[in-house]
């Protein structure tokens, strides 16, 4: 079986030139070695094409199936499979460890306990930065201490999670903008123990507890969103803290079986 996903390269055209990757589904001894494809040849019995980029599925390839950010099935052809899919594709994997011991999938579905005092009142990524990012970043200052994470949310380690338990917030964001592309940002903010300040859009996602975390999105105006947080009290904030990250788990099953084709 073949699984690509796309080269970026400059000057190069991103729908016509994939890399083979390595397939986890199928466990070590699926792995496979990097490739280049091309849409004419037959050289696999089934081509999957995966991205973990903000690109629109090449629907017109003619390959078995399509794994994307996009939740449009594209008449039975893609299926949406975020990033943030692969943190818990095992759901007594260990996530994280923090104050609350160890986190895993399964956690996710039931409430926080509420931690009474974070010393600090949020962090940052800081690993891809814009002018709103800076303009949010500076206006969140005015309200308390914002440390800036140079190695990123997502580079936390599992087992030696530093920001654990010492920020009230943490700002998080995608890269792009788009209804579905949720990378693994999010996830990794709610596990370092502070409620997620997110920018992006989850689209149709019925997993994620839209609850649990607080979008910028969902303010008309950056003016509008640090007005509610300088109005958010102990008690709003405990509500908020305690909910869980998940409503449910994603079927990583149906994900395979469409790889395999069953």
């Amino acid at each position: 079986m073949g699984v690509y996903k796309p080269l970026i390269e400059k000057g190069k055209d991103r729908l016509n030139r994939f890399k083979l990757v390595e397939s986890q589904i199928g466990g070590p001894e699926s792995r496979m070695k990097l490739r280049e494809y091309s849409p004419h040849s037959r050289n696999f019995r089934r081509r999957i094409w995966y991205t973990s980029e903000n690109l629109r599925p090449p629907v017109h390839e003619g390959l078995d199936a399509l794994l994307s950010f996009d939740q449009d099935e594209f008449l039975g052809t893609n299926l949406y499979c975020p990033s943030w899919y692969s943190e818990i594709a095992h759901s007594e994997n260990i996530l994280s460890m923090n104050l609350l011991g160890k986190q895993t999938a399964q956690n996710l579905l039931l409430p926080r306990k509420f931690i009474e005092a974070q010393p600090s009142f949020c962090s940052a990524d800081a690993t891809h930065l814009n002018s709103f990012h800076f303009h949010t970043i500076s206006r969140l200052k005015e309200l308390g201490r914002l440390d800036l994470l140079t190695k990123g949310i997502s580079s936390v380690g599992t087992s030696n999670d530093k920001i654990s338990g010492k920020y009230r917030f943490i700002l998080c964001s995608e890269n792009d903008i788009y209804p579905g592309y949720v990378t693994n940002v999010l996830i990794k903010a709610y596990l370092a123990g502070g409620i997620p300040l997110y920018l992006g859009d989850l689209g149709k996602d019925p997993h994620i507890n839209r609850n649990s975390f607080i979008n910028i999105l969902d303010f008309p105006t950056l003016r509008e969103f640090i007005s509610y947080l300088q109005k958010l009290d102990v008690e709003s904030y405990r509500l908020i803290y305690e909910q869980p990250f998940l409503n449910s788990l994603p079927d990583i099953g149906k994900i395979r079986n469409f790889i395999l084709g069953d």
